[in-house]
């Protein structure tokens, strides 16, 4: 939970810099051994001059964290972030599991819906009705009370457990990414995106 909130004051900075993040993800995020968040890659992120749209369709785009209106019309705005948080949220309590893993890309958000409040207020189909990064960390930091704070630390029992077990995997992903990365910094074609930027007045 903490994680969740240190993302929240990350993407309420970017609001208030007028970013659109336009990747945020599980996958984006940086932890460091003190368990302090940074939210990381910015290669998809644009300055918000009113609503950005993507011109053309040929652009490869994270569908599974992406909103209705990006999906739809192209569209991005700071709320299609918002979308994008309830679902990295969804990552983090299933210990990273790929969303839509077993649906592939037909899944219905629905499906995935649980009683968890902030999550369902972050996947509304209107992005006006979505809440700010300002109001989830609002909401994130009355759960992360000091009352509830035992709660937090048994949770993180799983987490330990799961990166002890699986050090070896881990490190061997982080090294696979490395030559990657590096075979697309080699490849000029890979970094030459072929869409064209236009905003809405």
């Amino acid at each position: 939970m903490s994680f969740a909130y240190q993302i929240t004051r990350g993407m309420e900075y970017l609001v208030s810099r007028s970013i659109i993040h336009r990747d945020l993800a599980i996958r984006n995020v940086l932890v460091s051994n003190a368990k302090i968040v940074k939210v990381g890659d910015f290669g998809m992120a644009r300055q918000r001059k009113s609503d950005y749209v993507l011109g053309n369709s040929q652009t490869s785009l994270p569908i599974r964290w992406m909103p209705p209106e990006a999906i739809r019309c192209r569209t991005f705005c700071q709320k299609s972030d918002v979308w994008s948080f309830g679902v990295l949220l969804w990552e983090i309590f299933s210990l990273g599991e790929a969303p839509f893993a077993k649906w592939g890309f037909n899944g219905n958000v629905n499906d995935f819906l649980t009683c968890d409040v902030v999550m369902r207020r972050c996947w509304n189909l209107q992005s006006k009705d979505r809440p700010t990064f300002a109001e989830l960390r609002e909401s994130l930091d009355q759960l992360v009370s000091a009352e509830n704070l035992q709660d937090y630390l048994l949770m993180d029992e799983p987490y330990q457990k799961f990166n002890e077990k699986n050090a070896g995997i881990l490190q061997e992903l982080v090294l696979m990414d490395g030559e990657k990365d590096e075979k697309l910094k080699n490849n000029d074609s890979t970094f030459n995106s072929n869409y064209t930027e236009t905003y809405i007045n």
